[in-house]
């Protein structure tokens, strides 16, 4: 894994946590500052729908609902996400890290409405947004995803599984060892932060592949919940199967991954571009 962002790799380390390298980040951002700069905003309940500690729900517009991870709690969702709900039917987003972190957005979504959920939708397929993506199977919600999206999990993912774990960081600890310079090993270290993380939830996890492929080249598509329209776009930056939901009625915008507000954005995947990502930044914007 290389990290192709420009940032300070000892700045980076120092600010590593146990959840791997590229969320030491989180450490940077004034949560309460960003709290209080959104309470201004009325559509935005004052009151969370519910709050684990780990991830809160709160209503942000007509039948929209966000859900907000705080991983200094706990790593059960680690990733942000939602649902919106229309008088017909309701989408959820994200699978976050665990099923369990799915089952509890499902158990939110009941709380306010009991009309049919027509899918689930990962915005791209990095773990934290994919891992518990079984929980999704077992109830038979229809996964929707990019097109790229569950070869790309199973690509990054299935080795992982059953793998020796020790044989799998060797390389990274080697590297580590090895470094000729205090930033060579600290990027070497973040390296093997960040796999160690990946690892341990991908090795027990139960990989559940998105069975909706949703073809960039047909997109943006847009879903009627009943009342509620919602429009799947494709763009790149992140990850290469980034698909936002926008909420043209509403002026919301679902971003996944492809807006990280008060910090840098990741930026480790091979297929992260960031002439792409500025682009999709600049049509957010506009």
């Amino acid at each position: 894994m290389h990290f192709t962002c420009g940032f300070s790799r000892r700045e980076f380390l120092a600010r590593t946590s146990c959840f791997g390298a590229f969320y030491a980040l989180a450490m940077r951002i004034p949560l309460p500052a960003l709290a209080a700069d959104l309470a201004g905003d009325p559509r935005i309940s004052q009151t969370p729908l519910v709050d684990k500690g780990f991830a809160a729900v709160r209503k942000i517009g007509n039948g929209l609902y966000a859900t907000i991870s705080d991983y200094s709690k706990g790593t059960t969702t680690v990733c942000n996400g939602g649902f919106l709900i229309g008088k017909d039917a309701a989408l959820l987003l994200e699978g976050f890290t665990t099923p369990t972190g799915a089952a509890f957005q499902m158990d939110a979504l009941r709380m306010v409405s009991q009309v049919p959920v027509k899918a689930a939708l990962d915005t791209h397929y990095h773990f934290d947004h994919s891992m518990g993506n079984s929980f999704y199977g077992v109830n038979n919600i229809p996964l929707w995803a990019h097109s790229s999206a569950a070869k790309r999990i199973v690509e990054s993912y299935s080795p992982m599984q059953g793998a020796d774990k020790e044989a799998v960081l060797a390389p990274l600890e080697k590297a580590v060892k090895d470094a000729k310079s205090d930033a060579q090993r600290a990027h070497a270290q973040s390296d093997l932060g960040a796999v160690t993380s990946v690892f341990q939830v991908a090795s027990s996890s139960v990989l559940c592949l998105p069975n909706h492929p949703l073809d960039p080249a047909k997109l943006p598509m847009s879903i009627d919940l009943g009342g509620l329209t919602v429009v799947l776009e494709s763009h790149p930056g992140h990850s290469g199967t980034d698909v936002i939901a926008r909420v043209p009625a509403e002026n919301v915008v679902y971003t996944g991954d492809l807006l990280f507000r008060g910090w840098y954005p990741v930026c480790f995947d091979e297929k992260a571009t960031i002439s792409g990502w500025r682009a999709t930044l600049k049509k957010f914007a506009s």
